[in-house]
């Protein structure tokens, strides 16, 4: 029987080395839009082979949100967001303006129409390894809230505050992955930047504190279902791997090489932990050429997966400022794997 996506990331999850590597990551609405042009495909996400597939909760039915400019929108925690000129989105304006929770309503996660969708997801892409995403799963969330500056200074000087909003964002975390863990997916995917590309965003003292103890209660959710963690988080979070790992962490996204060894990463964790990413974004895919891109490939490859699980991700969705000669070059050296593997270890 041939490989399925599925098996395949299966396989490196469990620290196999077979010599078809896994591949996924995303792209920004334009680059989607160029591959469709330049593959003659309908949904490039998908018909490109991308081996994850994630479900995740939309906003309920009745959710309308006020009318604004073109470029801004506001979700249903009530956080305004602006898109810049090349796509992407950051949040603009945050509903919790001072330290309370008092008068905020929370979003209903059993809302109608929030789920409906999963089952019919998981049924078109069945062959795929189909993860539960729960994004902006604790800080993110927390200072989308109240502010990246304001959150931080909450964490500092008002820990009770810090504490309460926290928590109950892991109760609406929790209630939204109990729904999706009633669907047939294969893992759960979890959201959440520790880092920037020089270091912590907060010391790790801080994060064992207001962060880890509420990460550990959504992996042993996943963890009790018997399935595998993802955990997307940007910057340089090498100092909070072990912690990670105590708690129950399967596999890392997005290994940005920027802002991490990766070779001292494959040596102390390798043995561990499944690498999802490495590949450069910052400088590789956007600045260099299609040679460029096989021999970041290549590297990442013998790297991260001869010996251990490599599921290979660029470091970030890929953005319009990537050549479309590169990215073509990337993607068809990833497809043309069944004739040519990349992966030349022992398997």
């Amino acid at each position: 029987m041939a490989e399925t996506c599925k098996d395949r990331v299966r396989a490196a999850l469990a620290l196999d080395t077979p010599p078809y590597v896994p591949y996924a990551f995303g792209f920004a609405a334009e680059v989607r839009e160029r591959l469709s042009q330049h593959y003659g495909l309908d949904n490039p996400f998908v018909e490109l082979g991308m081996h994850v597939f994630a479900v995740e909760a939309r906003p309920p039915l009745d959710f309308s949100p006020p009318p604004l400019p073109p470029d801004q929108t506001i979700d249903e925690f009530g956080v305004r967001w602006r898109t810049s000129p090349h796509g992407a989105r950051y949040p603009a304006g945050h509903p919790l303006t001072a330290p309370t929770l008092e008068s905020y309503r929370w979003p209903d996660p059993g809302a109608p129409g929030r789920m409906e969708h999963i089952g019919e997801l998981i049924a078109a892409h069945s062959d795929r390894f189909i993860v539960a995403a729960v994004d902006s799963t604790l800080f993110e969330r927390a200072y989308f809230l109240r502010g990246f500056e304001e959150f931080l200074m909450d964490v500092a000087l008002r820990p009770g505050f810090a504490h309460e909003l926290l928590d109950r964002i892991l109760a609406w975390d929790l209630d939204i992955l109990d729904r999706m863990l009633e669907f047939p997916v294969d893992g759960v995917w979890f959201g959440d930047d520790y880092g920037h590309q020089g270091g912590l965003i907060m010391s790790p003292r801080m994060w064992r504190a207001f962060i880890k103890p509420r990460l550990a209660c959504l992996f042993q959710r996943a963890q009790r279902a018997g399935l595998p963690v993802f955990l997307h988080s940007d910057g340089a979070v090498a100092g909070l791997i072990s912690d990670l790992l105590d708690i129950g962490l399967t596999a890392i996204n997005p290994c940005q090489p920027e802002a991490l060894d990766l070779a001292q990463m494959r040596r102390e964790y390798g043995a561990h932990l499944c690498f999802c990413g490495g590949i450069s974004t910052q400088r590789v895919l956007s600045r260099g050429t299609p040679a460029d891109v096989e021999v970041e490939l290549r590297e990442k490859v013998r790297l991260l997966g001869c010996g251990g699980g490599y599921i290979v991700a660029t470091a970030g969705s890929v953005q319009v400022d990537v050549p479309l000669p590169n990215l073509v070059r990337l993607l068809d050296l990833l497809r043309d794997q069944d004739e040519r593997p990349l992966n030349a270890g022992p398997h």
